[in-house]
């Protein structure tokens, strides 16, 4: 398990914001993309149900998103997680943004 949520009471928000991007996997380039539809056309007869891919470069640190996080005294998805590969952490904030999207307490 790559990646964990600090605190429980934002479990669900969470899960809900970036929760689809779970079934996809991450490759690196045309040559990785390829190797995996093989192995998805030996074990699915079916293409339509074969998982989405999200194709980047690979680095070896996380990007630096400290001047797109909002300063607004309130935590975002990123600041909720504790991801421990820095491949899942870098396809999140591309593909969902995490480092922006604002987590605030409802009032009711």
């Amino acid at each position: 398990l790559h990646i964990k949520v600090k605190n429980p009471k934002w479990a669900n928000v969470i899960e809900l914001a970036i929760g689809g991007l779970a079934r996809n996997f991450v490759i690196h380039d045309q040559h990785d993309k390829t190797v995996l539809q093989d192995l998805f056309r030996k074990s699915c007869s079916n293409p339509r149900e074969y998982p989405n891919m999200i194709m980047m470069k690979f680095r070896d640190e996380p990007y630096d998103v400290s001047s797109q996080k909002p300063q607004t005294g309130h935590p975002t998805i990123y600041d909720m997680l504790e991801i421990d590969d820095h491949v899942i952490s870098n396809a999140l904030v591309e593909q969902s943004r995490i480092e922006q999207s604002l987590l605030i307490e409802s009032s009711e």
